[in-house]
Formats: structure tokens, C-alpha cells, sequence
């Protein structure tokens, strides 16, 4: 990403993209901010897959290969922007390690930041495009305070990664990647594990056994996570019937649907809808959210920690 050297930053307008993929599975060299302003879909992120909707922040540095998909039928806009911290603010500030974004990835890191559970970082990407695309009087500075603002919020976040990434690691991202991106854009057609371990030039055999160890998971039980992935974003953000939702991610029954989808969260589609909403509305929901994890199998209930 060519970024200019006097002042390394750019993006800020809006973007509008239909269900086609926003991009191919790719890497930047440098941070890249999203802000999600409308519409549901997934983020696929190495073998991370995260559901977003309106209000949600993307987080994405170098060093993940990563897509956005919009639900099917569907159109998403987004603020995007790219920058280097470190090269923006140097040293004028007293701890540099706030602008590293190196740790901002790993496993266990969330990607996608809800608008509503981290409502500090939403509003300061959205004002930092807002000083990028209307330009007046002062928004360099102005865009150089909200980027330190935001990267000290987000060297607080949870979960980052503290180990050096190994070339084995990046070696069999790289090897099942045609097999992600095919799995993301086509997740709700019957996906053959035969041609997914085809289009990486490897056979069936060696294919699983590679997907296995990048992802922790088999492939077809990758792919009815991006489907139960996809369907928790359309619950939340659209009025779509469970029946059309299970329907477009990929489900020939409901009933097919209905077990899956209790045995990933905890919950029904319909408690964890009920869920969802109260999450976005925590006053006017609350006695929703109350009777929905009522539903749960536990007091811990699992909506889509990964």
C-alpha cells in the first residue's frame, strides 16, 4: 500500500460493495481501520471468521491474509483507512510502543470490534474519517491526535499476539489459502472437499491433514462455521425469517439449520437474535436478552467467540 512519505495516511470516503467478496485474500503492509456504515456479512481473517455489521471496526495489520464478504444479496458500506502509525508520529510521543501495530493479530485476537461493546475506538475511526475526507482547517493535527488516541485504546484490547509468527505458520495460510477464499465466496452452495484440495494442488489426503493444522479444523467443519458465521450476522443486523437465513447460508432444512446452530452458540437462532438485540440496545432489550440466555445450555453462553 503506497502510502505518502510526508504524511502516512490516506482513505476516510466510503465504499459500497455488493456480495462479491470486497477483495482476494491479501495482506497490507501497514495498519489498515475499517469502519462498517451499513449491511452484515463476514470477516475472514487466516483462519478467523468473524460476523460484522453496521457500527462494527475492522482491526487489521500486516501480517494476516484477510476478505471481507457481504451477506448474499446484500450491499455493505465502509470507511476505509490505511495508515503507519509508527511513520506518522515517530517520536513525538513518549512510549512508541503504543503505535506498533505488530501485536494487533494472533488467534485469539478479535479483528472485528463491536460498535456497540467498544463505542470509544467506533467513534474515534469515524471522526479520523471524518477529518481525512473533509480536510478543514487543522485536520492534520487533528488527524494525528485521533491516531494516537486510537492506538492507545487499542494496545488495551485482549488477546494480542506476543509471539514471533514462524515461517511454518505462514507457509500453510498461504498453501490452504484458495481453499479460504473459495469456502468464503461460495460458502452456500455444496462445497466438495475434493475441489478445495484441487484448487491448493495438494490431494484430499494431504489437503485435510495441512487444512487440519492451519485451522484447527477439518474443512467441511470449516465450512459450516462460515456458514453458522454468516447466519449470526444476518440475525443480528436484518429482519430476514430463520428460515430464509438458513436457507441463503447454505442449510437444506431448518431442522439442519436449528442443530447446528444450538450446538455452536448455546442457543436457538431466534434466542440468540433476541440476544443480539438487546446488545444493541442494552435498555430497551434487557428483559429480551434475559429470557434469550435463559435458552442457553450454560451461564456461559458462546456467541461466536471465534
Amino acid at each position: 500500500m503506497r502510502l505518502p512519505d510526508e504524511f502516512p495516511v490516506r482513505g476516510g470516503g466510503v465504499s459500497v460493495q455488493g456480495d462479491a467478496p470486497i477483495t482476494r485474500l491479501h495482506v497490507h503492509d501497514c495498519l489498515e481501520l475499517g469502519t462498517c456504515l451499513s449491511g452484515a456479512g463476514i470477516f475472514v481473517v487466516e483462519d478467523k471468521v468473524m460476523p460484522f455489521r453496521s457500527g462494527d471496526v475492522s482491526v487489521i495489520n500486516g501480517r494476516e491474509l484477510h476478505l471481507a464478504q457481504s451477506a448474499r444479496g446484500s450491499v455493505s458500506e465502509w470507511s476505509w483507512i490505511m495508515l503507519d502509525p509508527l511513520r506518522l508520529l515517530g517520536a513525538s510521543v513518549d512510549d512508541p510502543q503504543l503505535l506498533d501495530p505488530s501485536s494487533l493479530c494472533g488467534r485469539t485476537f478479535r479483528n472485528i470490534l463491536s460498535g456497540s461493546a467498544h463505542a470509544d475506538i467506533a467513534t474515534l475511526a469515524r471522526e479520523l474519517a471524518t477529518e481525512l475526507r473533509e480536510r478543514n482547517a487543522g485536520w492534520r493535527s487533528a488527524v494525528r491526535g485521533l491516531v494516537l488516541a486510537l492506538m492507545t485504546r487499542l494496545s488495551r484490547l485482549p488477546n494480542r499476539n506476543t509471539e514471533t509468527e514462524s515461517a511454518t505458520r505462514r507457509d500453510e495460510m498461504g498453501r490452504i489459502a484458495p481453499a479460504l477464499q473459495a469456502v468464503a465466496t461460495h460458502y452456500m452452495d455444496p462445497i466438495d472437499l475434493t475441489d478445495l484440495a484441487r484448487r491448493c494442488g495438494l490431494s484430499p489426503t494431504h489437503f485435510r491433514r495441512v487444512f487440519r493444522k492451519a485451522t484447527g479444523k477439518a474443512p467441511l467443519d470449516y465450512v459450516n462455521h462460515v456458514r453458522l458465521k454468516m447466519a449470526a450476522a444476518l440475525l443480528a443486523s436484518t429482519t430476514l425469517t430463520i428460515l430464509d437465513i438458513a436457507l441463503d447460508v447454505g442449510y437444506p432444512t431448518l431442522s439442519t439449520f436449528y442443530r447446528n446452530f444450538r450446538s455452536a452458540t448455546g442457543l436457538s437462532p431466534r434466542a440468540w437474535r433476541k440476544a443480539a438485540e438487546a446488545q444493541v440496545n442494552p435498555e430497551q432489550g434487557a428483559r429480551r436478552e434475559s429470557l434469550a440466555l435463559s435458552e442457553s445450555k450454560s451461564s456461559n453462553v458462546r456467541i461466536f467467540e471465534r
